[in-house]
């Protein structure tokens, strides 16, 4: 694994982490950091990528119009 897929994975995670905080917390926005989590999931792995499109968090929060 290379440095730069670590740094996108903590990116992710942190992005994540913020963004599910952001659902809870009604001063904090958990789109930006929903959509952080998403760009920084699909530079890094495939896997990850998939596996966040598929929560519920991700699903209730990104709606494409």
């Amino acid at each position: 694994m290379t440095g730069k897929k670590i740094i996108y994975i903590a990116f992710g995670i942190l992005g994540l982490g913020v963004g599910a905080l952001g659902v809870v917390l009604p001063l904090l926005p958990a789109f930006p950091f929903l959509m952080l989590a998403a760009f920084c999931f699909g530079k890094s792995s495939e896997k990850l990528d998939r596996w966040f499109k598929g929560t519920k968090l991700y699903k209730k929060t990104w709606k494409p119009m």
